[in-house]
């Protein structure tokens, strides 16, 4: 696994493997970037973007949202395997919202390299729970990746919610 970098670059963070590097959730003019879905803290920063890999479902949505696409977007399917460089990328479903993905990048050494935004490993009203990909090395954003996030459980919430929905 030698030569893997992670590098942050101003704003964004890039990955390098041998011949192949790219931006993770911000737009580079020089490299491709791989979007993992259509909220703010992930599209706001895609102006300078030349290419980006993301989920017809997250460019639908930053479309809805008033974006305007100004680079070249390859669609990445659920389970298919494009190429790139010298490496194979496969979206896989986050299960976060909307077109969620994480990408699980295959290097031509047989490293496996898995990036995600956000995800959600347990199913929620509206989306199935991400399953686990085998993988070397894990990038992550980490938003709420701090002890001092702790969100409530979500079938107490519900019944909350349920009961105020009740009373009124």
């Amino acid at each position: 696994m030698s030569g893997l970098s992670v590098v942050k670059e101003g704003t964004g963070v890039l990955i390098e493997y041998g011949e192949t590097v790219l931006a993770l959730d911000v737009g580079h003019p020089d490299r491709t970037t791989l979007l993992s879905h259509g909220h703010f803290d992930h599209v706001g920063r895609l102006k300078l973007a030349r290419e980006v890999i993301t989920t017809k479902g997250t460019l639908d949505v930053f479309r809805a949202r008033g974006g305007r696409v100004r680079w070249k977007a390859t669609i990445a399917e659920y389970g298919e395997t494009m190429f790139h460089e010298d490496a194979m990328i496969t979206a896989i479903d986050a299960g976060h919202v909307l077109g969620s993905a994480m990408f699980l990048i295959e290097f031509s050494d047989g490293m496996r390299l898995l990036y995600t935004g956000d995800f959600n490993n347990v199913d929620s009203v509206v989306h199935r729970a991400a399953s686990a990909v085998d993988a070397d090395v894990l990038v992550t954003e980490a938003t709420y990746g701090t002890p001092e996030w702790v969100f409530p459980n979500r079938e107490l919430t519900h019944s909350q919610i349920l009961a105020k929905t009740e009373e009124v």
